[in-house]
C-alpha cells in the first residue's frame, strides 16, 4: 500500500534517523521547498562527476511539447504529469468563416465589430486545432529506486494555449490531478485507474491554469479563475470563492494554525486567506506578490514580487489579519519561489542569489550567478544546503554570514553532472578554441552537448532521502544520489 505521511511529522527510529519523508506535492511536504529530514549531502563533486542512478528510457515531453509540471515523490513512486497533443490522421478542415483580416477590411469595422470578429476568430481557430489534434493528459508513475515505469493514466483532454502544467498532489494512496479546462481527477496510486473525475463550474477558455494542486483536511484545493475546495473522497465542489483570482500562476500554500487549516493564495496584488473546510475568506492583504508561490514558516508568510516594488515581504499571520513586518527590495523575479532555512530566506532573482534575515528583513549577502536566463525554477533545501537546478546543479551552504559554493555542476545530454572544466577537457574545448575556425566548432559542440542538456526550464526538482529527481531537457526524468559517502 502507498502511505502518505502527515506534512509536519519526521519519522524517527530509536537510535538512528531514517529519512522517509515524501515530496508528495509541489515544493515538498510543507509546500515550502524545505525537506526537514535528510541524510548528509555531498559538499563537492568527484573529479569525473556523477552519473544518474537511473534515467527513464521513454520520453517525458517537456516545455511546449508536454508542459512544465514538477515531479512529486510518494511511497517509493515518482509521478509526472504531462499534457501532450498528437495530430489526427485524415482530418480535412472546413473553410474558415473568420479568416485573418487584411488591414483594409479591418479599417471598415468599428472597434466593437473588430473585437467581436477577433473573438469569433479565436473560437474558430480553437475548434480547428481540436479537430486537427488529439490532446491527452498523462499521469506517469515510476519506481523511485529503479526508474521502471509502473503505469500510465491516460485521459482524453482538450487544447490549451500552452500545455497544462499543474503539479499533482499525492495523499493516502490517491494522486489528485488538475487538468485542462477545469478538469480535476483522483487517480489510485496502486492501480493507476481513475477514482473520480470532476468538472469545475464556470467558463474555461484555452488559457492554461498552472497552479499546482494542494490538499489538506480532506479537501482538494484548486486555483483556476476562482479558488475551489473539492471533497477528496468524491470530487464534489464544497465551496468556491466569490471573487475571481485569475488563472493561477502561483500555487497556493497551506497554513496550519491551532486546529484549523487555511489556504493562502495570490489574487492580483493581494494575498488572500481562506478557511480550508468552509471556504470562508478570513482576510486579504496587499502583498504585490507575483508568480512566486507564497511560503509559510510557522506563523509567518513570505511573499515575493515580480518587481522590486513588490520585493520580498514578511507578514505575521493570525486568522483575523496579516501584519506586514518588513519589505526587502533588493531582489525580484518572475516566478522563482524562496526557501527558508534556520530563520533566513534564500531568494533567487535575475541571476542573483540573496540571503535575507527573517527577523528584520536585512540582506545578509548577495551573489551574482553565472546562469543564462533561469526562469521560474524554485529553490529547495535539505541538510543545511540550498539547491538550485537551473542551467545545471548548484548547491550552496545555507550560511547567513557568507556565500559558500559547494557544487557547481553542468549536466550533459547523457545526464552526467560534472564541473565545467571536466566537460571542457572531455570535449577538447581548449584546443578547439585555439583557432578562429575551431572557436565556432567549440561553441556549436558546447551548445549541443552541454547547453542542450541540463534541467528543463521552469521545472522544480523533488528530493527524498538524499536523492534528487529532475526533469531534463532531453525529455527524460533522472534521479541522482547526492548522499555523502
Amino acid at each position: 500500500m502507498i502511505r502518505a505521511f502527515p506534512a509536519f511529522i519526521c519519522v524517527l527510529a530509536l537510535a538512528t534517523a531514517t529519512f522517509a519523508q515524501d515530496w508528495n506535492q509541489w515544493r515538498g511536504p510543507n509546500r515550502d521547498g524545505y525537506l526537514p529530514a535528510s541524510p548528509k549531502l555531498i559538499e563537492s563533486l568527484p573529479g569525473d562527476g556523477i552519473s544518474p542512478l537511473w534515467m527513464t528510457e521513454s520520453d517525458i515531453p517537456t516545455g511546449g511539447g508536454g508542459g512544465w509540471s514538477s515531479p512529486v515523490v510518494a511511497g517509493g513512486h515518482v509521478y509526472v504529469f504531462v499534457h501532450v497533443k498528437e495530430r489526427r490522421e485524415g482530418v480535412e478542415l472546413p473553410d474558415e468563416k473568420y479568416p485573418k483580416l487584411e488591414d483594409e477590411a479591418r479599417d471598415k469595422l468599428s472597434p466593437e465589430q473588430r473585437d467581436e470578429y477577433e473573438a469569433a476568430r479565436r473560437e474558430e481557430q480553437q475548434q480547428r486545432r481540436e479537430l486537427q489534434y488529439r490532446h491527452d493528459e498523462l499521469l506517469v508513475c515510476f519506481d523511485a529506486n529503479t526508474g521502471e515505469q509502473l503505469w500510465v493514466n491516460r485521459y482524453e483532454s482538450r487544447q490549451t494555449r500552452f500545455p497544462q502544467s499543474a503539479s499533482p498532489a499525492v495523499q493516502k494512496g490517491v494522486a489528485f490531478v488538475h487538468g485542462a479546462r477545469g478538469s480535476v481527477r483522483a487517480v489510485s496510486t496502486k492501480t493507476g485507474k481513475d477514482i473520480w473525475q470532476s468538472q469545475l463550474p464556470g467558463d474555461f477558455d484555452e488559457e492554461p491554469h498552472p497552479a499546482s494542486v494542494a490538499a489538506a483536511g480532506g479537501v482538494v484545493i484548486i486555483l483556476a479563475n476562482h479558488l475551489f475546495g473539492l471533497d477528496a473522497d468524491n470530487g464534489k465542489v464544497l465551496w468556491q470563492s466569490e471573487d475571481e483570482f485569475g488563472r493561477g500562476d502561483a500555487s497556493p500554500a497551506i497554513w496550519h494554525h491551532d486546529d484549523d487549516a487555511y489556504v493562502l493564495a495570490h489574487s492580483g496584488k493581494e494575498t488572500v486567506c481562506v478557511n480550508v473546510r468552509t471556504g470562508k475568506e478570513q482576510w486579504r492583504v496587499e502583498s504585490h506578490a507575483g508568480r512566486s508561490s507564497p511560503v509559510v514558516v510557522g506563523n509567518q508568510l513570505i511573499t515575493y514580487g515580480n518587481s522590486r516594488k513588490g520585493g520580498v515581504r514578511c507578514f505575521a499571520l493570525s486568522p483575523e489579519q496579516a501584519e506586514l513586518l518588513w519589505t526587502n527590495t533588493d531582489v525580484a523575479d518572475e516566478g522563482s519561489s524562496p526557501v527558508i532555512v534556520d530563520g533566513h530566506a534564500y531568494v533567487h532573482g535575475d541571476r542573483r542569489l540573496v540571503c535575507i534575515d527573517l527577523e528584520d528583513g536585512e540582506t545578509q549577502w548577495r551573489r551574482e550567478l553565472d546562469i543564462e536566463r533561469p526562469r521560474y525554477t524554485s529553490l529547495i533545501a535539505a541538510d543545511d544546503k540550498v539547491i538550485f537546478a537551473a542551467g545545471g546543479l548548484l548547491c550552496i551552504a545555507a550560511e547567513p554570514d557568507k556565500y559558500r559554493l559547494l557544487v557547481n555542476g553542468r549536466i550533459n545530454r547523457e545526464g552526467r553532472v560534472a564541473s565545467e572544466d571536466y566537460f571542457r577537457k572531455q570535449l577538447n574545448i581548449d584546443e578547439l578554441e585555439s583557432t578562429a575556425e575551431g572557436q565556432k566548432k567549440a561553441q556549436s559542440l558546447w551548445r549541443k552537448e552541454i547547453d542542450g542538456g541540463g534541467p528543463a526550464q521552469c521545472v522544480s526538482p523533488a528530493m527524498v532521502d538524499g536523492k534528487i529527481y529532475l526533469r531534463l531537457k532531453n525529455n527524460r526524468l533522472a534521479c541522482y544520489d547526492l548522499r555523502l559517502r
